[in-house]
């Protein structure tokens, strides 16, 4: 079976060459093979993550090395830098383990393991500019970088909101919407509901809906 880092860059990979959703092969990699909660949750972060922020990746990707990347060792390097910038609970060690083990899985060449070692490194090497996200270093980029978005949606929002709205509404498109959950069976009390989205390792929060 591949390991999660490996089928999110197959599945980022594919998505370029194919009008397949990517939430569909997530779907398909998952029923195709037994995989934890958290692992389902892990790839959906990951391929998801990566699509939302791809344009703030590829600038920190050009920042680091102004040598342009083929396709498909962008797509590795997105996952990677995903995972450096945005889960912060994974470690630096487990980044770099992992995406050498894509890279084998995949067959690259000794330049480029070497070239995705390189980016890496700097990018660790100058953890303290890029990190924390959101920061300092991300409150300067201009917007379509910061929040991934296209310049001619960005152009044409800013005819309808101020900047402090338009930050706002930027920042609520990146953000996962929230799942509402309503018991439509009396006898289901709210500790049963809690319970439940414990066991899926989903964590719950108390809240009324708007």
């Amino acid at each position: 079976m591949k390991s999660i880092r490996t089928a999110a860059v197959s599945i980022l990979a594919a998505q370029k060459t194919s009008t397949i959703f990517s939430q569909d092969r997530i779907h398909e990699f998952i029923e195709q093979n037994r995989i934890s909660e958290p692992d389902r949750q892990l790839l959906t972060h990951i391929v998801l993550g990566v699509i939302r922020h791809e344009r703030l990746l590829d600038y920190l990707l050009n920042e680091l090395s102004p040598k342009p990347a083929k396709l498909f060792l962008k797509q590795h390097l997105r996952v990677a830098l995903y995972q450096a910038v945005f889960l912060d609970k994974i470690p630096e060690y487990a980044v770099v383990s992992e995406t050498m083990k894509t890279a084998d899985h995949f067959k690259m060449n000794k330049h480029q393991k070497n070239y995705i070692r390189w980016i890496l490194g700097s990018f660790y090497k100058n953890h303290s500019c890029f990190l924390p996200y959101p920061g300092p270093y991300y409150d300067t980029l201009p917007l379509d970088i910061r929040y991934s978005i296209p310049d001619w949606i960005l152009n044409e929002w800013r005819k309808y909101f101020s900047e402090t709205e338009l930050k706002q509404v930027l920042q609520a498109s990146l953000d996962p919407p929230p799942i509402w959950i309503f018991p439509c069976d009396p006898s289901i009390t709210l500790e049963d509901l809690i319970r439940k989205c414990e066991e899926a390792h989903i964590t719950p929060h108390k809240e009324t809906a708007p």
